[in-house]
């Protein structure tokens, strides 16, 4: 991704070491877990961290640089500390390769293998833009070609090798990935979920290409994908999939609840599955309240942290919602004002405990089951909401996430124009008494681990509750 700033500055001492201090001294001045997390003898040891990992910084080592900067801020044990960076470090060119296949002779190696197949074997899809088949390269099945069958991307062509996997001990795969660019980019991945789905470091999931639709669809269900979605189970029941509350989707759950007003109203069961959501705005998720709503929603406040940064990335983010959602905004606005004069470190949001009342209680879906397996952030405000509700129970095979005790991220790039750094810029008031973080928020139904279908199963134990 391309980040504001100044010009990217090469890798050396001094620029490595700027970087690294701007880092902490931004950290230090705007994250609101600073205070609680750093407090008693605990400041002690992060000196000592910072000191030792910048001795290491001073080497202007690229790779020794950005894992020290990813090994200080994991100190803090939370996911809103985040590092995006604006290129991969001393990017080699792909070395271009192509292996004469297609699908149909993809297909005919895969059924000769049988079960002698490595599991990373078969069909895979990326998103939306390739289409691949990971074949061996060589009767050792340690060392695996991705290679394009068909694809949206226009730097890529089908034939060409799109990654080489390298089987490790554990069972994972060392990948080096062909990026857009076509720079080479080394990464780890894993396979979960049976197999359907490869987990890559930093870029998503692969799912694996199913025999049939039906089969796909079980798969999904199993490891949920990025696709937003309301769809019918059965005549009493209703699945939608909610991947991210990010602001940019608030439009499209507005129309996707509109679309499917009429046969939500006549539906009596209704399954949410948030599972991996990792959050965005709590307004995203407005358009489903109602369906939710039984009786009065208390949200306990949180407070904000003062600072210069803060204040200003607050104003700024206001004026880029003023049209998706004006409420935030000027919310956002006030805030930003708030804390220009502000003397504390911390300001709080009022009212510091709010009470959402809505005009009527809708009759269905009576039976709200909301499947929460590792849902982060707003989300986690999302979860929250929900289990108020008498319609709704929390269900799930994991926790959710526990990244909720500090939130609402801010970020900016750092002078040296190479990565942009976000933090949390809000503590929540239920702190220290009732923490969220780090275990998550556990559901209400624990589904077994060997359930192949967490939705079906949780429309069966909805329709176990019946009056």
């Amino acid at each position: 991704m391309a980040l504001a700033g100044g010009p990217l500055e090469a890798a050396t001492p001094s620029a490595n070491l700027a970087d690294f201090d701007w880092m902490t001294a931004a950290i230090e001045r705007n994250y609101s877990g600073w205070p609680t997390k750093t407090g008693g003898e605990r400041k002690a040891e992060l000196d000592a961290l910072t000191a030792r990992l910048r001795a290491q910084v001073a080497s202007g080592d690229e790779a020794v640089f950005r894992q020290s900067l990813k090994h200080w801020l994991a100190w803090f044990d939370d996911g809103h500390l985040q590092l995006q960076w604006a290129a991969a470090p001393e990017s080699s060119p792909w070395k271009t390769r192509r292996r004469a296949l297609d699908e149909q002779s993809a297909l005919a190696r895969l059924n000769a293998l049988g079960p002698a197949a490595d599991p990373v074997e078969g069909l895979w899809l990326i998103d939306d833009r390739y289409r691949l088949a990971v074949l061996r390269r060589d009767r050792s099945a340690k060392v695996f070609d991705a290679v394009i069958l068909s694809t949206a991307a226009e730097t890529w062509t089908p034939g060409e090798v799109k990654a080489v996997l390298t089987r490790a001990a554990d069972g994972s795969y060392a990948l080096l990935y062909g990026a857009g660019d076509r720079t080479e980019v080394a990464l780890q991945a894993r396979l979960r979920s049976n197999g359907d789905v490869l987990d890559v470091d930093e870029l998503g999931q692969w799912r694996r290409v199913q025999a049939t639709p039906e089969a796909q669809k079980a798969a999904e269900r199993r490891w949920p994908g990025d696709a937003f979605l309301l769809e019918r189970i059965d005549d009493a029941t209703l699945y939608l999939r909610l991947p991210s509350f990010h602001a940019s989707h608030l439009d499209a759950i507005r129309k996707l609840i509109a679309d499917n007003a009429a046969e939500l109203e006549r539906t009596p069961q209704l399954i949410i599955d948030i599972r991996g959501n990792g959050g965005g705005s709590d307004f995203t998720y407005d358009p489903v309240l109602p369906y939710l709503y039984t009786r009065p929603i208390w949200r306990i406040g949180v407070e904000l942290r003062v600072s210069a940064d803060n204040a200003r990335l607050r104003g700024e983010t206001a004026r880029t919602l003023e049209s998706a959602s004006p409420e935030a905004a000027r919310l956002l606005a006030s805030e930003s004002q708030r804390m220009q004069s502000a003397s504390q470190a911390f300001l709080p949001r009022e009212p510091a405990v709010e009470i959402l009342r809505l005009d009527r209680v809708l009759p269905n879906p009576a039976r709200i089951a909301v499947l929460i397996d590792r849902a982060g952030s707003s989300a986690e405000n999302f979860i929250m909401d929900a289990r108020q509700s008498r319609k709704v129970v929390l269900m799930g095979q994991e926790n959710s996430a526990g990244v909720i005790d500090y939130g609402e991220m801010m970020g900016m790039p750092a002078p040296s124009g190479r990565f942009e750094l976000h933090w949390a810029t809000t503590r929540s008031l239920r702190l220290p008494g009732d923490p969220v973080d780090p275990h998550g928020i556990a559901p209400d139904v624990l589904i077994p681990a060997d359930v192949e279908d967490p939705v079906a199963h949780a429309a069966k134990e909805l329709a176990r509750r019946v009056d």
